[in-house]
């Protein structure tokens, strides 16, 4: 085995950056936490705000919560000139971080003690576009936005900054495959709605196309319940649109632990054993792209084994 490979496999052991950890609290780094229209049109006409800037703010407003990495990967792959682009953004953010334009976040953990100090335990940094900054691109620079609520549980951006990488991996690795994507879409159903994590309608050569719906799941206390409603909203949609082409659910979990402890809840539950559910981690996905770390799971003599399974 290669060194490089042996490297893949070991980091495929590690917990994901978008874990749920016990104790854990958000926390904003900025301190300037928004900015107005006047603001940025000020920064834009005195040469500020330079073409990445308004990449970076252009693919945030179709995002909710984005790590640096998510960023220079999104930029690197768009259309902005040759010119411009560069390894990483990092200076960019920070210069908009400064300006109120994006807030930067982390999860800390320790005593309360230790909270306001260089020992607290930081998770990865991600970020958000600031209010001013979203309502900016939505109403004058005129670019997609999202249209997730501002405010969700710890959990709830754990698990987009978990939607938002395998998001990023699949439009970039399928773009051209890609017939339709659904983003935290809100679907009727009966007299209410229901909101889909990830929905993609995918061409495949010489075979139907495929319907995969991914969602996210952190190990968070009543996972087990968040995990049966999320499954039983997709199975809602599929057959409520009565589709004849094959679908496919996709979990995306924290760690292999964590596959291994929602499969054994998936065979454990009436509703959710006679589903077919195909499993991933945050890791293994970012190591070798969003369809090359698909697995199945089967239960030998109550040993649960995993299979890589290819898709497309």
């Amino acid at each position: 085995m290669s060194e490089n490979i042996y490297q893949k496999a070991g980091m495929l052991l590690k917990d994901s950056p978008f874990i749920w950890r016990k104790g854990q609290v958000l926390c904003c780094e900025n301190r300037n936490l928004n900015c107005t229209y006047e603001q940025i049109e000020e920064m834009k006409k005195k040469g500020l705000l330079n073409a990445v800037d308004f990449c970076i703010i252009r693919i945030m407003a179709g995002y909710r919560y984005l790590a640096l990495t998510h960023l220079n990967h999104c930029i690197n792959s768009s259309t902005l000139s040759q010119s411009y682009k560069k390894a990483s953004y990092e200076d960019n953010v920070s210069k908009m971080v400064r300006a109120g334009l994006i807030n930067r976040y982390c999860f800390v953990s320790g005593s309360e003690e230790l909270l306001d100090t260089k020992a607290k335990h930081c998770s990865i940094r991600f970020y958000d576009l600031a209010r001013g900054a979203y309502s900016y691109a939505r109403d004058v620079a005129g670019y997609t936005t999202h249209h997730i609520e501002r405010e969700i549980s710890e959990e709830r951006i754990l698990e987009l900054l978990s939607l938002n990488q395998f998001d990023i991996g699949i439009s970039v690795s399928l773009k051209e495959a890609i017939q339709y994507r659904g983003y935290a879409e809100k679907r009727k159903l009966g007299s209410s709605y229901a909101e889909l994590d990830l929905y993609y309608r995918i061409r495949r050569a010489a075979a139907l196309s495929l319907h995969l719906y991914v969602i996210s799941i952190r190990l968070h206390s009543g996972y087990e319940k968040r995990f049966l409603q999320k499954i039983k909203i997709v199975r809602s949609c599929t057959q409520m649109y009565g589709r004849d082409e094959p679908a496919i659910v996709l979990v995306l979990c924290e760690n292999m632990d964590a596959v291994k402890a929602l499969y054994y809840h998936q065979s454990m539950d009436e509703f959710l054993r006679t589903e077919v559910i195909l499993y991933t981690t945050d890791i293994s996905n970012y190591v070798f792209g969003a369809m090359n770390s698909i697995m199945t799971c089967k239960n030998v003599s109550e040993h649960i084994f995993l299979e890589r399974l290819k898709l497309i």
